[in-house]
């Protein structure tokens, strides 16, 4: 997992929430995609699969990745906006 996650404490707020250590891997890579190639959830997709190792760092299985997953876990990120912002 990347040190600025683990810094920040993102997957510490997920875990806090219930979510399921598979979504947590999913919304850390997710959340590292868009930081480093900000785009749709397809085109986050392609670049996941093809041009990154960020599963890899963050521990989700990439052969369970697809654009329905990214689509609901950032539906579920949405939710938890306003308590990520606030997070310290």
């Amino acid at each position: 997992m990347p040190k600025s996650i683990k810094q920040l404490g993102i997957d510490k707020y997920f875990k806090d929430r219930n979510w399921s250590e598979e979504d947590i891997s999913l919304a850390l890579s997710h959340i590292t995609s868009r930081a480093i190639y900000p785009a749709s959830e397809l085109r986050t997709l392609r670049f996941m699969q093809e041009n990154s190792s960020v599963c890899e760092l963050t521990g989700f299985d990439i052969n369970k990745l697809t654009k329905d997953r990214l689509y609901q876990i950032s539906q579920k990120l949405f939710i938890e906006k306003q308590g990520l912002e606030n997070h310290s």
